[in-house]
């Protein structure tokens, strides 16, 4: 082989190698940001239940009592909005990496030192409203354990998305099937006359605001509608229904969690759009997979 030749397979060679040393170091940083991502979710789906039954308690009660609880809701909430908007800066990350997977290290350095930043300013102020907000949550949980037990107790399972977010789905006759990513869950259920489809994904760099934006352009017969307690305590601040022409007509209803710098949208779509009861049970799942984020 002539020198010049050798010279230049040696150099590809060096480029090649050191490209795939690079991948193994984005591809390193993924598992502790995914830890942190579940972690995350978990602090917040606990928080989101402590606030569900306070909410409830807070209809209870009368006098200071009641103004006592209800400041302590009002912290929890907005602490909830802060962490949450933590979780998905966390999110983002993850999502960032699993579309670098095949990018070397140094063409994405900087965008990743960029996210980690912003990760790292995110967790210092929610690690700090976490330490203030759990003596608030210790003491409301004693006292929501002592709340009455609903008479009907739901004894189905849970079932788990890849990203490890889990969801107790509907009592229906079909079929449903769950998939989805680290920033996604999503089902999908069919039965012999309808079928339906369930989802949600975190984005960033927008508003809810603006998502409402883009649903004005889809259809101009959009109906609000009221935010369950469920969407409530999960922090959705809107929710829509309209419905889509089709050859079969989709009934399709959306709402919205606002967080920071982004947020959550969730999709439920029926067909047909005749099929109001079904539309009803995915509209609850769609509320509890957002209770879930």
């Amino acid at each position: 082989m002539r020198p010049h030749f050798l010279r230049a397979a040696l150099l590809l060679l060096a480029a090649t190698t050191s490209t795939a040393l690079a991948d193994k170091k984005t591809e390193a940083m993924r598992p502790g940001f995914v830890k942190e991502a579940a972690a995350c979710q978990i602090e917040v789906r606990g928080r989101a239940k402590v606030i569900t039954g306070a909410t409830a308690l807070l209809a209870t009660l009368e006098g200071s009592d009641k103004e006592a609880l209800g400041k302590d809701v009002q912290a929890l909430t907005a602490g909830q909005v802060t962490i949450s908007a933590y979780c998905s800066e966390v999110e983002a990350l993850v999502a960032f990496l699993e579309a670098s997977a095949t990018s070397s290290y140094k063409s994405v350095e900087n965008q990743l030192d960029e996210r980690d930043n912003k990760v790292r300013t995110q967790r210092k102020v929610a690690k700090k409203l976490v330490a203030e907000l759990t003596p608030i949550t210790r003491a409301l949980i004693p006292r929501l354990k002592r709340l009455p037990t609903p008479a009907a107790d739901d004894k189905r399972a849970a079932s788990k998305f890849p990203s490890g977010r889990s969801v107790v789905l509907p009592a229906l006759s079909g079929t449903f099937s769950l998939s989805g990513s680290a920033t996604t869950d999503a089902v999908e259920y069919v039965e012999k006359a309808a079928s339906a489809k369930v989802s949600t994904r975190t984005f960033d760099k927008a508003t809810c605001d603006q998502q409402r934006k883009v649903l004005s352009a889809k259809s101009t017969q959009i109906s609000e509608l009221e935010v369950p307690e469920p969407g409530k305590a999960a922090g959705v601040v809107w929710s829509v229904r309209f419905t889509q022409e089709d050859k079969i007509p989709h009934l399709v209803q959306v709402a919205c969690i606002a967080r920071k710098d982004g947020g959550v949208v969730a999709t439920a779509d029926v067909q047909p759009a005749a099929n109001r009861a079904l539309a009803d049970e995915v509209g609850k799942l769609m509320f509890a997979m957002l209770a879930a984020r």
